[in-house]
């Protein structure tokens, strides 16, 4: 075997055998499940295919809900990033059609060939690609109107890439070729059409966002799909199995507004954190006292998340929250350090979210929220 290619698999090995060691200490089976009817279902998973997911709750009492009622499953007590930044830090592979992959370039092949920790090797057309970062899990640039070759030394080749293997062929923007060796690469971003994510989708721990067809869950065996090995549920955050109907927050648009009465000099956008997010839903730190206003892709959605005053800020902040539906208010609640939390699941009628962040009994100080795995369900396939 290729001395390189022999490290890379020994180091792929390494972070399965991390993940998987870390995924016996979480917490075995537990499921929140969230209905396109803004239904929760909280419980022990005990059955799970492509047509129904079976749960007990802590009474007992079993519930047997249909796929097609289940915009997506929580597993409570999964390994978030933590067996990422335990292991060793690998690159991504991400596909136009939503999907990614953690991993390395296997650099000895004419064709691309991606490491996977889970699915083994992946093996994509060059047509499929839409971004690879061999030493990092973030996207490099997005390419808009020419492919973007990052080199290793900083150099930046931009034009028409040809093909990826050990050698990447670049047509350049200068009207030269130029065959650059992938271990002088950091990362590649392609002009290639990006599609919405559909089927059923899984998102793992290292930043894992993969499709899958086929599959049964039992308590004894986890997660078993075609060709791939069992999957405990300790490594898995979250299933969608209609996962075109469901649209991040954090990817709308958004706008900032002072509230009535109020003057404000500054108004500080929402911040979205960066990474690799359960269900592509990225958290989103705001800094009240103000109004957002987000455009939504479409009329009559349900709107879930969870809302919450971060750790550092809860010793003075208070804010007064309203969500609405256009103008029409559809909550409103309190949060402070004893009511730090509050999860929100309403209906949207209208094409505008709104949320106001006012400030509560201890005045405007430290009124920060965040807006944990906000997401929007579309009403209909």
């Amino acid at each position: 075997m290729h001395p390189e290619r022999f490290i890379k698999s020994s180091l792929i090995l390494v972070l399965a055998l991390t993940i998987r060691n870390e995924a016996v200490q979480a917490q075995a089976g537990a499921v929140r499940v969230f209905g396109w009817d803004l239904s929760e279902t909280v419980g022990s998973l005990e059955a799970l295919d492509a047509n129904q997911a079976s749960v007990r709750d802590e009474d007992g009492s079993s519930s047997n809900i249909m796929s097609s009622d289940i915009a997506f499953m929580e597993f409570i007590g999964s390994l978030s990033a933590s067996a990422r930044s335990k292991a060793i830090e690998p690159g991504m592979l991400i596909l136009n059609d939503g999907t990614r992959f953690t991993g390395w370039p296997e650099s000895t092949s004419d064709e691309l060939l991606w490491l996977n920790w889970w699915c083994g090797t992946v093996e994509p057309d060059t047509d499929q690609i839409v971004s690879i970062n061999r030493f990092d899990t973030k996207q490099p640039d997005t390419a808009t109107s020419d492919d973007i070759v990052r080199l290793r030394n900083k150099d930046r080749v931009t034009g028409l890439v040809m093909g990826i293997g050990s050698i990447v062929t670049i047509d350049t923007s200068e009207s030269t070729t130029l065959e650059i060796p992938i271990d002088r690469i950091d990362s590649i971003a392609l002009v290639n059409p990006v599609r919405e994510s559909a089927g059923t989708i899984m998102w793992l721990p290292p930043g894992d966002k993969v499709r899958i067809e086929e599959y049964l869950y039992g308590p004894g065996t986890g997660l078993m799909t075609s060709g791939r090995e069992p999957l405990q549920p300790g490594n898995i955050l979250a299933i969608a199995p209609d996962a075109n109907r469901i649209v991040p927050l954090s990817s709308c648009d958004s706008a900032v507004e002072t509230l009535d009465d109020m003057i404000r000099y500054q108004l500080p956008e929402p911040e979205i954190s960066s990474g690799n997010w359960s269900l592509d839903a990225a958290p989103i730190e705001i800094r009240g006292p103000l109004r957002v206003v987000w455009n939504l892709p479409e009329r009559d959605m349900g709107f879930v998340a969870t809302m919450t005053i971060p750790h550092q800020y809860r010793r003075l902040g208070s804010v007064d929250i309203v969500i609405r539906d256009g103008s029409r208010s559809v909550l409103e609640h309190t949060l402070d350090a004893r009511n730090p939390s509050v999860d929100v699941a309403v209906n949207i009628r209208s094409d505008r979210l709104v949320m106001e962040l006012d400030e509560g009994k201890s005045g405007p100080l430290q009124d920060v929220v965040r807006v944990d795995r906000g997401l929007l369900l579309r009403s209909s396939p």
